[in-house]
């Protein structure tokens, strides 16, 4: 998977997911979560840009820092 990949550069994270979004399917785009939990000390701006730098992916991704729900 290749949130393995990202999380092994990644020190004092846990991912959680993939698993499919609330709805599953909008206007025939499926959608997906992932729960990215990070030390408290850590910090995640510089951690995450540091991992996906030079990476592509065919995918939108939208970040909701601390999620008041998951639905």
């Amino acid at each position: 998977c290749s949130s393995d990949l990202i999380v092994s550069e990644l020190p004092e994270v846990e991912v959680l997911g993939p698993a499919p979004a609330v709805p599953e399917q909008v206007m025939r785009v499926y959608r997906w979560r992932l729960l990215v939990k990070f030390a408290p000390s850590a910090r995640p701006g510089p951690l995450l840009a540091a991992a996906l730098r030079g990476r592509s992916f065919r995918a939108r991704l939208s970040l909701d820092v601390d999620p008041q729900t998951m639905a």
